[in-house]
């Protein structure tokens, strides 16, 4: 694999060659480029999220985002619609537990959000009904690494040379132990 600078791809790579030396499957879900002289004549689907882990007999679709500030916003250029509703979808099958795989780079924290547990939170930072208290502050806008370490998992990880290694295999335990029997009785 080439030098990669995008950082969010050095991420992305980093879990894949985390899950991938864990025996853990992942499948990374590729994006389909058309050439820009095509664009308005063809037309192409959105993926519905970045990639699917698989192991100890659960599957974890993922959306997965790193960004070097303190919070992950809720802009449509951040996090779009169709991969949150999708991530929720996926949460009505048995078995399936979705989320997102926020990492906060410039603090080595990287969380892993159940979308049940993100989608409650955007409502109530918007403005709904709060259906729970959280200690760290509500930002209407944004997820907090504050918020998503509250409500979220933290993953296990360490630096390498120059990239970090994710314990991947953890954090499937962890997914499983927090939300499966939950999931099942859905």
């Amino acid at each position: 694999m080439g030098q990669l600078t995008n950082p969010g791809k050095v991420f992305e790579h980093s879990i894949k060659d985390s899950a991938e030396k864990q025996n853990v499957f992942f499948f990374r879900v590729r994006d389909i480029f058309v050439p820009p002289e095509y664009r308005d004549k063809i037309r192409v689907l959105p993926n519905k999220y970045d990639n699917l882990i698989f192991s100890q007999g659960i599957l974890i679709p993922m959306e997965l985002k790193s960004t070097r500030s303190r919070s992950v916003s809720f802009k449509e250029k951040i996090l779009k619609q169709k991969q949150i509703d999708s991530l929720k979808e996926a949460a009505s099958y048995e078995g399936v537990i979705p989320g997102f795989l926020l990492n906060f780079r410039s603090y080595q924290k990287t969380l892993y959000v159940h979308i049940n547990d993100f989608i409650e939170y955007k409502a109530i930072a918007e403005g709904g009904t709060p259906t729970r208290t959280y200690q760290a502050k509500v930002n209407k806008a944004s997820i907090s690494m504050d918020i998503a370490a509250e409500i979220g998992i933290e993953v296990d990880s360490h630096l390498l040379r120059t990239h970090y290694r994710y314990d991947i295999a953890k954090l499937v335990s962890d997914i499983k132990e927090k939300y499966y029997n939950e999931n099942k009785s859905n």
